[in-house]
């Protein structure tokens, strides 16, 4: 299996970085 991250990451990343900032749309738009 190749690493990515999982469903339960990606939330943790969009809890940790605000919506409003750049690095939050970023993560949103993953």
């Amino acid at each position: 299996q190749e690493p990515r991250p999982t469903l339960a990451q990606m939330k943790t990343m969009l809890i940790l970085i605000p919506s409003p900032t750049p690095q939050g749309k970023i993560c949103a738009n993953l």
